[in-house]
């Protein structure tokens, strides 16, 4: 966001709108629903964000001309190399974006690396337009801090080097805040913050799944970075 023409509020929205989530989410078969903020929907946090995610490529053009690119432009979009179960295939993913943007007269150049090399150059701020994304550690948004606010740019995990105050301030007053109610109106208020200047496009919220056998008893998925085993057992 801090490179022109991606520095364009107007630019990044008409990228928002030309973007087919449906067709992305169809990757993941039915394993995930179409993103609508931030916080997942499952999240007693969730709110009731106001604002609508919808695919309008007519509108996007639109709004390139309004920012003066009436013929688009070029810019790179990196995709993940690897197998995430956020992202089960960027490559294909980076190739539906690059026919989705073609509509409204942006050219992509499909850009990847090695693993470790990706992280590095993405974190070092190289990138145009990049993929990331992540499974939760523990089930609290409070985990917005070290992705969005303006204190996560050092550390390169802010890779849209977004910095709102507005933002910010909200994420960390949730983060003190005890009532649930009033955290869920915090957050809320912050993704539509989030929405309106458009650091970055939500995809999809993808659901946890795994194979088990009928013979093990007292297993619960957990899809919170790990997966613990205590009080599973075989039937006799």
């Amino acid at each position: 966001m801090t490179r022109p023409p991606l520095d364009s509020p107007w630019v990044r929205r008409a990228l928002n709108l030309a973007i087919d989530r449906d067709g992305l989410v169809k990757l993941l078969g039915d394993l995930a629903t179409p993103a609508i903020g931030q916080v997942p929907p499952g999240s007693p946090w969730f709110g009731k964000p106001s604002f609508k995610i919808t695919y309008d490529p007519a509108r996007a053009k639109a709004l390139l001309a309004e920012a003066g690119y009436p013929d688009g432009f070029s810019t790179d979009v990196w995709a993940i190399p690897v197998t995430r179960a956020y992202m089960p295939n960027g490559r294909r993913t980076a190739e539906l974006i690059q026919a989705n943007w073609a509509q409204i007269g942006v050219k992509v150049k499909i850009v990847t690396y090695e693993w470790g090399e990706f992280l590095k150059r993405r974190r070092a701020g190289e990138a145009d337009v990049t993929m990331m994304g992540g499974t939760w550690d523990y089930p609290d948004p409070s985990e917005l801090v070290v992705w969005s606010t303006c204190g996560a740019i050092p550390g390169g995990n802010n890779v849209a080097h977004w910095c709102n105050k507005e933002f910010s301030d909200l994420i960390a007053k949730a983060d003190i805040v005890t009532d649930q109610p009033e955290r869920a109106k915090l957050y809320e208020k912050a993704q539509e913050i989030f929405q309106a200047d458009i650091p970055g496009v939500m995809f999809a919220d993808v659901k946890g799944f795994g194979a088990i056998s009928d013979k093990v008893q007292g297993f619960k998925l957990h899809f919170l970075g790990g997966q613990p085993f205590g009080g599973v057992s075989l039937k006799p």
